[in-house]
Protein backbone atom coordinates (compact mmCIF):
# COMPACT_ATOMS: atom_id res chain seq x y z
CA UNK A 1 0.00 0.00 0.00
CA UNK A 2 0.91 3.64 -0.78
CA UNK A 3 1.63 4.53 2.93
CA UNK A 4 3.06 1.39 3.40
CA UNK A 5 5.95 3.13 1.22
CA UNK A 6 6.34 5.72 3.09
CA UNK A 7 6.72 4.64 6.73
CA UNK A 8 10.58 3.69 6.38
CA UNK A 9 10.92 7.56 5.79
CA UNK A 10 8.70 9.35 7.61
CA UNK A 11 6.98 7.28 10.52
CA UNK A 12 9.98 8.08 12.82
CA UNK A 13 9.84 11.70 12.49
CA UNK A 14 9.40 13.52 15.80
CA UNK A 15 7.32 16.77 16.01
CA UNK A 16 8.97 19.47 17.95
CA UNK A 17 6.92 21.56 20.13
CA UNK A 18 5.71 25.02 18.45
CA UNK A 19 5.84 28.55 20.49
CA UNK A 20 1.89 29.61 21.17
CA UNK A 21 2.01 32.13 18.53
CA UNK A 22 3.38 30.28 15.52
CA UNK A 23 0.29 27.65 16.63
CA UNK A 24 -1.96 30.33 16.09
CA UNK A 25 -0.61 31.46 12.46
CA UNK A 26 -0.28 27.79 11.58
CA UNK A 27 -3.67 27.92 12.27
CA UNK A 28 -4.46 30.75 10.45
CA UNK A 29 -3.55 29.01 7.28
CA UNK A 30 -4.58 25.34 7.42
CA UNK A 31 -7.38 24.82 8.96
CA UNK A 32 -7.83 22.47 11.36
CA UNK A 33 -7.82 19.03 10.49
CA UNK A 34 -10.94 17.35 11.97
CA UNK A 35 -13.70 15.07 10.32
CA UNK A 36 -15.46 18.11 8.02
CA UNK A 37 -11.29 18.82 6.96
CA UNK A 38 -11.64 15.03 5.12
CA UNK A 39 -15.64 15.25 4.53
CA UNK A 40 -14.96 18.69 2.24
CA UNK A 41 -11.84 17.53 0.83
CA UNK A 42 -13.10 14.27 -0.19
CA UNK A 43 -15.99 16.31 -1.80
CA UNK A 44 -14.40 19.13 -3.26
CA UNK A 45 -11.67 15.94 -5.05
CA UNK A 46 -14.79 14.06 -6.11
CA UNK A 47 -16.20 17.06 -8.23
CA UNK A 48 -13.16 17.88 -9.75
CA UNK A 49 -12.99 13.80 -11.55
CA UNK A 50 -14.84 14.35 -14.77
CA UNK A 51 -14.93 18.03 -16.15
CA UNK A 52 -11.29 18.07 -16.76
CA UNK A 53 -11.74 15.40 -19.43
CA UNK A 54 -14.75 16.74 -21.39
CA UNK A 55 -12.91 19.85 -21.47
CA UNK A 56 -9.96 18.57 -23.30
CA UNK A 57 -12.79 15.89 -25.70
CA UNK A 58 -14.74 19.73 -26.53
CA UNK A 59 -11.53 22.19 -26.44
CA UNK A 60 -8.47 19.76 -26.88
CA UNK A 61 -5.44 19.27 -24.13
CA UNK A 62 -3.16 22.44 -24.76
CA UNK A 63 -6.09 24.87 -24.40
CA UNK A 64 -7.33 23.48 -21.58
CA UNK A 65 -3.84 22.53 -20.27
CA UNK A 66 -3.00 25.71 -20.81
CA UNK A 67 -6.03 27.66 -19.24
CA UNK A 68 -5.77 24.98 -16.33
CA UNK A 69 -2.24 26.22 -15.68
CA UNK A 70 -2.84 30.09 -15.63
CA UNK A 71 -5.63 30.03 -13.34
CA UNK A 72 -3.91 27.32 -10.98
CA UNK A 73 -0.88 29.42 -10.46
CA UNK A 74 -3.59 33.27 -10.07
CA UNK A 75 -5.11 30.97 -6.98
CA UNK A 76 -2.28 29.76 -5.63
CA UNK A 77 -0.45 33.58 -5.89
CA UNK A 78 -3.55 34.45 -4.40
CA UNK A 79 -3.26 32.22 -1.39
CA UNK A 80 0.15 32.66 -1.14
CA UNK A 81 -0.23 37.06 -1.30
CA UNK A 82 -2.98 36.38 2.22
CA UNK A 83 -1.42 36.59 5.38
CA UNK A 84 -4.16 34.71 7.45
CA UNK A 85 -6.17 31.85 6.84
CA UNK A 86 -9.56 32.53 4.52
CA UNK A 87 -12.02 29.33 4.09
CA UNK A 88 -12.79 30.22 0.49
CA UNK A 89 -9.48 30.76 -1.23
CA UNK A 90 -8.19 27.44 1.18
CA UNK A 91 -10.69 25.56 -0.29
CA UNK A 92 -10.14 27.23 -3.94
CA UNK A 93 -6.63 26.31 -4.14
CA UNK A 94 -7.64 22.78 -2.90
CA UNK A 95 -9.27 22.66 -5.91
CA UNK A 96 -6.74 23.86 -8.02
CA UNK A 97 -4.22 21.85 -6.70
CA UNK A 98 -6.62 18.57 -7.00
CA UNK A 99 -6.96 19.27 -10.57
CA UNK A 100 -3.05 19.94 -11.50
CA UNK A 101 -2.09 17.02 -9.62
CA UNK A 102 -4.09 14.72 -10.87
CA UNK A 103 -3.85 15.97 -14.92
CA UNK A 104 0.25 15.78 -14.21
CA UNK A 105 -0.54 12.22 -13.02
CA UNK A 106 -2.81 11.47 -15.74
CA UNK A 107 -0.54 13.23 -18.54
CA UNK A 108 2.79 10.70 -17.92
CA UNK A 109 -0.08 7.97 -18.55
CA UNK A 110 -2.59 9.09 -21.65
CA UNK A 111 0.74 11.46 -23.42
CA UNK A 112 4.00 9.36 -22.71
CA UNK A 113 2.48 5.74 -22.47
CA UNK A 114 3.99 5.52 -18.86
CA UNK A 115 2.31 2.53 -16.68
CA UNK A 116 -0.02 4.02 -14.10
CA UNK A 117 2.30 1.98 -11.59
CA UNK A 118 5.32 3.31 -13.01
CA UNK A 119 3.72 6.70 -12.51
CA UNK A 120 2.15 6.13 -8.88
CA UNK A 121 5.97 5.32 -7.96
CA UNK A 122 7.39 8.18 -9.19
CA UNK A 123 5.14 10.58 -7.78
CA UNK A 124 5.50 8.46 -4.28
CA UNK A 125 9.24 9.72 -4.37
CA UNK A 126 8.45 13.22 -5.07
CA UNK A 127 6.05 12.82 -2.12
CA UNK A 128 8.65 11.42 -0.38
CA UNK A 129 11.19 13.96 -1.59
CA UNK A 130 9.29 16.72 -0.47
CA UNK A 131 8.66 15.45 3.14
CA UNK A 132 12.06 14.89 3.67
CA UNK A 133 13.38 18.10 2.15
CA UNK A 134 10.79 19.60 4.36
CA UNK A 135 11.79 18.24 7.71
CA UNK A 136 15.55 19.41 6.93
CA UNK A 137 14.51 22.83 6.06
CA UNK A 138 12.09 23.05 8.97
CA UNK A 139 12.54 21.05 11.63
CA UNK A 140 9.34 19.77 11.00
CA UNK A 141 6.45 18.73 8.58
CA UNK A 142 3.17 18.97 10.81
CA UNK A 143 0.50 19.87 8.76
CA UNK A 144 -0.59 22.23 12.24
CA UNK A 145 2.77 24.30 11.31
CA UNK A 146 2.35 26.10 8.21
CA UNK A 147 3.28 29.62 9.74
CA UNK A 148 5.42 30.80 7.20
CA UNK A 149 5.67 30.88 3.12
CA UNK A 150 8.28 28.15 2.79
CA UNK A 151 6.35 26.01 4.86
CA UNK A 152 3.31 26.61 2.81
CA UNK A 153 5.02 25.97 -0.97
CA UNK A 154 6.34 22.60 1.26
CA UNK A 155 2.70 21.98 2.10
CA UNK A 156 1.16 22.85 -1.54
CA UNK A 157 4.02 21.02 -3.48
CA UNK A 158 3.41 17.82 -1.36
CA UNK A 159 -0.56 18.33 -1.48
CA UNK A 160 -0.11 17.94 -5.00
CA UNK A 161 2.07 15.07 -5.41
CA UNK A 162 -0.51 12.89 -3.14
CA UNK A 163 -2.88 13.96 -5.50
CA UNK A 164 -0.89 12.71 -8.20
CA UNK A 165 -0.24 9.69 -6.04
CA UNK A 166 -3.93 8.98 -5.60
CA UNK A 167 -5.06 9.56 -9.07
CA UNK A 168 -2.60 6.85 -10.50
CA UNK A 169 -3.62 4.51 -7.86
CA UNK A 170 -7.13 4.51 -8.39
CA UNK A 171 -6.43 3.87 -11.78
CA UNK A 172 -4.28 1.43 -11.01
CA UNK A 173 -6.95 -0.60 -9.24
CA UNK A 174 -9.45 -0.51 -11.54
CA UNK A 175 -7.09 -1.92 -14.10
CA UNK A 176 -5.46 -4.49 -11.57
CA UNK A 177 -8.18 -5.66 -9.74
CA UNK A 178 -11.43 -5.05 -12.95
CA UNK A 179 -13.19 -3.33 -10.67
CA UNK A 180 -13.91 -0.62 -12.80
CA UNK A 181 -15.18 3.05 -11.73
CA UNK A 182 -18.60 1.88 -11.94
CA UNK A 183 -18.71 -0.87 -9.81
CA UNK A 184 -19.63 -1.34 -6.38
CA UNK A 185 -15.97 -2.89 -4.95
CA UNK A 186 -14.45 0.01 -5.94
CA UNK A 187 -16.07 1.64 -3.67
CA UNK A 188 -15.60 -0.51 -1.09
CA UNK A 189 -12.29 -1.13 -1.01
CA UNK A 190 -11.20 2.57 -0.82
CA UNK A 191 -13.49 2.80 1.51
CA UNK A 192 -12.49 0.08 3.35
CA UNK A 193 -8.44 1.90 2.55
CA UNK A 194 -9.43 5.21 4.52
CA UNK A 195 -11.32 3.97 7.25
CA UNK A 196 -7.98 1.23 7.83
CA UNK A 197 -6.09 4.63 8.00
CA UNK A 198 -8.13 6.38 10.31
CA UNK A 199 -8.57 3.17 12.46
CA UNK A 200 -4.57 3.07 12.43
CA UNK A 201 -4.34 6.59 13.15
CA UNK A 202 -6.98 6.62 16.10
CA UNK A 203 -5.32 3.24 17.97
CA UNK A 204 -1.92 5.79 17.96
CA UNK A 205 -0.49 3.09 15.55
CA UNK A 206 0.89 5.19 12.94
CA UNK A 207 2.53 8.27 13.25
CA UNK A 208 0.03 11.65 12.63
CA UNK A 209 2.00 12.62 9.64
CA UNK A 210 2.56 9.84 7.71
CA UNK A 211 -1.22 9.25 8.85
CA UNK A 212 -2.23 12.46 7.17
CA UNK A 213 -0.50 12.05 4.09
CA UNK A 214 -1.79 8.81 3.65
CA UNK A 215 -5.38 9.82 4.06
CA UNK A 216 -4.29 12.69 1.75
CA UNK A 217 -3.57 10.31 -0.72
CA UNK A 218 -6.31 7.59 -0.04
CA UNK A 219 -9.02 10.18 -0.03
CA UNK A 220 -8.03 10.99 -4.20
CA UNK A 221 -9.75 7.46 -4.94
CA UNK A 222 -12.18 7.41 -2.74
CA UNK A 223 -13.80 10.95 -4.06
CA UNK A 224 -13.66 9.56 -7.51
CA UNK A 225 -15.56 6.46 -6.16
CA UNK A 226 -18.04 8.57 -4.35
CA UNK A 227 -18.43 11.05 -7.45
CA UNK A 228 -19.15 8.09 -10.16
CA UNK A 229 -21.72 5.84 -8.22
CA UNK A 230 -22.37 2.24 -9.25
CA UNK A 231 -24.19 1.20 -12.16
CA UNK A 232 -25.39 -2.20 -13.09
CA UNK A 233 -22.89 -4.63 -14.15
CA UNK A 234 -22.43 -6.10 -17.53
CA UNK A 235 -21.47 -9.73 -18.77
CA UNK A 236 -19.13 -9.50 -21.07
CA UNK A 237 -19.52 -12.66 -22.96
Amino acid sequence: MVYGMLCGIVSGLSQPNLPAASVRVAASKIPEVTVWFWITKVLITGANVAWPDYLYRQFGVVLVGGGIGLVFLAILALQFSLRSYNTWTYWLTVVAVSVVGTEVGNGLHTELSLPYLAVAALYLAVLAAVLVTWRASEKTVSPRSICTPRREMFFWAAAMAAFAVGGAVGHLTTRAFQLGFFQQGYLALWAAVTGLTALAWWRSRLNPVLAFWSAFVVTRPLAAAIAQPPRPSICWL
